[in-house]
C-alpha cells in the first residue's frame, strides 16, 4: 500500500533523507510538500547550465538563503521553493517497467486532471529535453525527474 503524506514546508535535503529511509524499508510513499528555497541538481555536469558565473551564483544563493542540494532523481539544475507543490512518489515497480513508462503515466494523469479543471495542457512529444506538462510553448507546469534502483523501485518528483 502506498501512503500519501503531507509534510508541510520541508527542505529538499530532508525529503531526500526521508526517501532513503522509505526505500531501505521497502515502503511505498507519496511525499507531498512545499519546498524551502533550494537549487537542486543531480550531477556535477548540471552546473554547466548556469547562465551566470559560479561566483555570482554562490553570492546570490547565500545572500537569499537558498540551499544547494544534490538529488538522485535527475531533472537537471532547477529551483524549488515556496509556493510550489512537490509530489515525490516512491514506488516499487515490476521488472521491465522503465522510468519512461512511469513518466508517461504521470504526465497523462496530470493532463487529464487539468482538462477536468478547464485547463488545456499537453506534452512535447518526442522532445527529451522538454519532458513535463506544458500549458503553452513557454510555460512548463510540471517537471519530472527519476531515480531507479535495480529496476525495482522508482523515485520521481513532480513539481507543480
Amino acid at each position: 500500500m502506498i501512503k500519501v503524506r503531507w509534510l508541510g514546508k520541508q527542505s529538499v535535503a530532508d525529503i531526500e533523507a526521508r526517501t532513503d529511509v522509505a526505500v531501505a524499508r521497502g515502503e511505498g510513499h507519496v511525499f507531498v510538500f512545499e519546498p524551502t528555497p533550494t537549487f537542486r541538481f543531480s550531477h556535477d555536469a548540471d552546473m554547466r547550465f548556469l547562465r551566470v558565473s559560479k561566483e555570482y551564483f554562490e553570492t546570490y544563493r547565500t545572500k537569499h538563503g537558498i540551499d544547494l542540494t544534490r538529488t538522485r532523481d535527475g531533472g537537471g539544475l532547477l529551483y524549488q521553493g515556496p509556493g510550489q507543490l512537490v509530489l515525490w512518489p516512491i514506488v516499487r515497480v515490476p521488472y521491465g517497467f522503465w522510468p519512461s513508462h512511469a513518466r508517461s503515466i504521470f504526465e497523462e494523469t496530470m493532463i487529464r486532471f487539468l482538462a477536468l479543471q478547464g485547463v488545456h495542457a499537453f506534452r512535447h512529444e518526442g522532445t527529451f529535453a522538454s519532458q513535463g506538462v506544458w500549458v503553452d510553448d513557454k510555460n512548463e507546469l510540471r517537471k519530472i525527474g527519476f531515480f531507479a534502483s535495480r529496476f525495482s523501485k522508482i523515485q520521481t518528483g513532480a513539481t507543480i
